[in-house]
């Protein structure tokens, strides 16, 4: 699911749960797609497209995946078999600290939405499902370059778009939060109806929001969709690099694959179709389905745990804690007071929001051998390949 997506998805969700759509009872899988929900009036799942492209000249390959950055845990365990045939693999997410602005709002509000609807769909997300991976690159726009993809109109639709998607998503999240707590409680197969008939309304919401939003988000296809195949090509001129794996949103797909086709690569393998999200599944089979544990009130505290991440949230989420194996981060005010960020790649310590991608009080990335603070906008010390 990409983030253009989301915005037009939230709105829907509500709609198509309380209106009567023309929708045929099933879908077939589409030639030109990388995913689809093969259900409508009735139950169906959704699927994802794997597909193998071929350089005729080196013989060199790229694998196609397309992903939704929620699913059953099930779906991320097929992408990793697919992962563990590759030398390298170029991942998707745009990358950086933002700036204080009405953009990183927006951000913000969206992917956090993303998180709550994960929980009661009983679904993970992807970032928590698959492995971590040594050969994983970042072939992605930084949050720098993908912003300059915008025009100066951008904050103003965000702006006007952000209460909007607030006044139609909060209540939906609300009412199937209850609902999921209740029937949990009163008997798991009410919990099991319950988040099937989310996936299942969400699922058809997405099937009639395939395009891009080019107004709210510039940008977020196709100039991203250059970018990485940029850094593909790059990586394939490496002697020891022979194979690439390319797991990206499947709205991104069909471009990629004509980008790919124009540079003379070729399909060199039959599709294969994966069950990302069940739905006529999940109700039917006796097959078992984890989902994040998830626990609190909304809007006062959260905690979420699944595998080694675990997240704790406070009033509005404007405290959050968020711990893995590799990473941990603490933000106050959505880090616009405080951000703390450790890897093993170093530290990254803030006061104050950046104000155009500099600190209006202090910043401080510490590395492992060297360090650099950056204070009051216009002023710095040392040096550093920066870590944003």
């Amino acid at each position: 699911m990409t983030f253009s997506r989301v915005c037009f998805l939230l709105v829907s969700i509500l709609l198509l749960a309380s209106c009567s759509t023309e929708l045929p009872d099933y879908h077939e899988a589409p030639q030109d797609q990388y995913n689809y929900y093969s259900g409508g009036k009735l139950y169906g799942n959704h699927y994802c497209k794997v597909q193998k492209f071929t350089q005729e000249e080196t013989g060199k390959s790229i694998t196609l995946i397309g992903m939704i950055h929620i699913a059953d845990q099930s779906f991320y365990d097929q992408v990793d078999t697919e992962l563990d045939k590759v030398d390298i693999v170029l991942e998707e997410g745009i990358h950086g600290l933002p700036s204080f602005g009405i953009n990183k709002y927006f951000g913000l509000y969206t992917f956090d939405i993303i998180d709550r609807l994960t929980k009661v769909q009983g679904l993970v997300s992807q970032n928590r499902a698959l492995k971590t991976r040594s050969n994983a690159k970042s072939a992605d726009m930084s949050v720098k370059e993908f912003k300059a993809q915008g025009g100066i109109s951008t904050p103003l639709f965000q702006l006007i778009s952000l209460p909007i998607i607030a006044v139609f998503t909060e209540p939906s999240y609300l009412y199937y939060w209850s609902k999921n707590n209740l029937s949990a409680v009163l008997d798991t197969e009410l919990l099991k109806d319950s988040e099937a008939q989310i996936r299942h309304h969400t699922l058809n919401a997405m099937d009639t929001t395939q395009k891009p939003s080019k107004v709210l988000l510039p940008g977020i296809i196709d100039a991203r969709n250059v970018f990485l195949i940029e850094k593909a090509m790059e990586y394939l001129k490496q002697d020891k690099v022979n194979s690439i794996a390319i797991p990206w949103g499947a709205a991104h797909m069909p471009g990629v694959e004509a980008l790919l086709l124009e540079k003379g690569f070729t399909k060199s393998d039959e599709e294969k179709w994966l069950r990302s999200i069940a739905v006529e599944d999940y109700l039917q089979t006796e097959e078992q389905f984890t989902s994040i544990d998830s626990s609190g009130i909304p809007y006062v505290m959260m905690v979420d745990s699944y595998k080694d991440f675990v997240s704790t949230s406070f009033l509005f989420s404007s405290i959050k804690t968020i711990s893995t194996k590799n990473y941990e981060r603490t933000t106050t005010l959505w880090g616009d007071l405080t951000d703390y960020i450790k890897t093993k790649k170093g530290s990254y310590f803030s006061l104050l929001p950046k104000i155009a991608g500099k600190p209006l009080l202090l910043d401080i990335f510490n590395g492992k051998e060297k360090t650099k603070v950056r204070f009051l906008w216009f002023f710095s010390i040392g040096s550093l390949d920066s870590t944003e």
